[in-house]
């Protein structure tokens, strides 16, 4: 408390309780002794303004969405305290927690995840159609409500590893020389031959980097730049001789077209498929290009993506292989199998090899993958991996193994050669398989191991460099033959005759097609009562 003293001239303040040692303060007086004077002196007391909070409010959101959690409330500052006003609460006393989402958390549910149907065995048949059973597994049950798993877990498709009795080739691209060429097939130690005389027609090329494909049912040849958007296809045909030509150039495929969302739409590679055509591209995407789409008249593609995003953060796309019902696409540090059915529901791409696996099959972390191409029948892929290390090049086989398989247990073939550089290329065809560079090229047998070398079959002669090659399967034109009539009449009325009959050939078989039969005459019993 203070109390205040004034005399005539001055006022003077004291605190309560005061004492003698401690002199009043002045806290005015008067400059002038005039007629000014203090005549009275009065206090009074003007109270602060004091702190205002508002109602508990929500302050954030639940720390469970069931199950019970915690969420804070706080109340607002409306007005802060002034002038010695009533202080606000500190912050522990302007806030709380209370219980939220009490409710108790349902069940979350686990889909079932079915593997990828795998060959179970091979095509009844070595050439034509035929059919083959496939395999697949329950990867994980489900739980909980989930999708249940299918029933079927075995299937029989239609496999074909080539047709039957035909001419093939081997075609080549040589953009120097802006031709393609063709050379028949002979064998694995036999050399390839392009000439001028085996000039299939003079196409458009890119100095490096082209992709081909073959459609040999359809007679249809498909090329692109790599890196590019566009594919074009031409016709094939076959004269006289087993002399090829190429004719028709038209735009079969545009991706720059086709591309949505910024996603980058070059061209990584392509494959001819199973009811189509496959193409992956730089963002990832596996495209599937309809047979019917392919052939139609109006030339109008649409196309449908199977995969999307397939690198994820795997690395670049680098290879697209399809045989049967496979669909292997590869990064440098993973080989992965889909199906030409697209991404299922229930079911999920299944890795062939990994970063890891991959580092043990091949005994060394630093591998990358550069290449893989499936053979027709589908059973085994050959791949080309480079060691950074050694600065090498090499080939190794694989299987594709049943669904459950460990690709640290399955043993890689490797082929008794390398190359020092990376531009290496694959080509497998149902008996043989090809290597190629810019300058050469090496024939495999169907079979590789470390005792197994690759032969050179081609090198040029010239400065014509090789940019592309692909596998051509021309059928052949089967003898024809007439159906059996009677020539004579039975020999016996009874008691056991005979008739002849005969049978005229019609066509002679071309091309590799199916020989006429040796028997055109025959003799059949008759009359065989006694």
């Amino acid at each position: 408390a203070t109390i205040f003293i004034a005399s005539p001239l001055s006022i003077y303040e004291a605190a309560q309780p005061f004492t003698a040692d401690v002199p009043p303060k002045q806290v005015f007086g008067l400059t002038s002794t005039g007629s000014q004077r203090t005549v009275a002196v009065h206090s009074f007391f003007i109270k602060g303004t004091d702190c205002q909070v508002g109602d508990l409010q929500v302050s954030g959101d639940c720390s469970k969405t069931c199950g019970g959690g915690r969420q804070k409330f706080e109340r607002p500052i409306i007005q802060n305290s002034a002038d010695g006003g009533k202080p606000c609460p500190s912050d522990s006393e302007l806030s709380n927690y209370q219980d939220c989402n009490t409710q108790i958390c349902p069940t979350l549910a686990v889909d079932c995840i079915m593997g990828q149907w795998i060959n179970a065995g091979s095509c009844s048949k070595t050439c034509g159609y035929g059919n083959m059973l496939q395999h697949r597994v329950v990867l994980l049950q489900p739980e909980d409500g989930g999708a249940e798993c299918p029933e079927d877990l075995q299937r029989t498709v239609e496999c074909r590893v080539m047709p039957c009795d035909g001419l093939e080739f081997v075609l080549s691209a040589m953009p120097s020389s802006s031709a393609l060429f063709a050379s028949p097939v002979q064998g694995v130690a036999e050399s390839l031959q392009f000439t001028q005389a085996s000039v299939v027609g003079s196409l458009a090329l890119q100095d490096s980097g082209n992709l081909m494909a073959l459609d040999s049912d359809n007679m249809k040849l498909y090329i692109a730049r790599s890196g590019g958007t566009s594919i074009y296809q031409w016709t094939l045909s076959v004269g006289d001789g087993g002399i090829l030509s190429v004719y028709g150039k038209r735009s079969s495929w545009d991706t720059s077209e086709a591309s949505s969302g910024g996603r980058n739409s070059s061209l990584v590679d392509f494959a001819v498929g199973l009811g189509g055509l496959y193409l992956m591209t730089a963002a990832g995407d596996v495209i599937k290009i309809p047979e019917e789409e392919l052939l139609s008249e109006s030339g109008a593609t649409t196309g449908r993506r199977l995969y999307e995003d397939v690198g994820h953060s795997l690395g670049p796309v680098s290879s697209l292989t399809v045989a049967g019902t496979y669909v292997v696409w590869t990064t440098p540090t993973q080989v992965t199998l889909g199906s030409i059915d697209g991404n299922r529901s229930l079911t999920q791409p299944r890795p062939l090899l990994t970063e890891l696996s991959l580092a043990d099959v091949a005994g060394t972390p630093t591998v990358e993958v550069v290449s893989v191409r499936l053979k027709p029948d589908g059973s085994s892929f050959l791949m080309l991996l480079w060691n950074n290390d050694q600065a090498g090049l090499g080939l190794f086989e694989m299987d594709v193994a049943q669904e459950g398989s460990i690709p640290e247990d399955q043993q890689l073939r490797q082929l008794r050669h390398s190359w020092t550089s990376k531009d290496v290329h694959l080509l497998t065809t149902p008996f043989l398989a090809y290597v190629f560079s810019n300058d050469e090229i090496w024939s495999l047998p169907s079979e590789i191991g470390q005792e197994t070398g690759p032969t050179v079959v081609y090198q040029p002669q010239t400065t014509a460099r090789l940019s592309a090659m692909g596998y051509l399967f021309v059928p052949g034109k089967d003898c024809k033959v007439s159906g059996w009539e009677t020539m004579t009449v039975c020999t016996a009325t009874c008691g056991s005759g005979i008739y002849r009959e005969a049978r005229i050939i019609k066509e002679q078989p071309q091309d590799g097609g199916q020989p006429c039969p040796a028997e055109l005459v025959k003799e059949t019993s008759c009359n065989n009562d006694p």
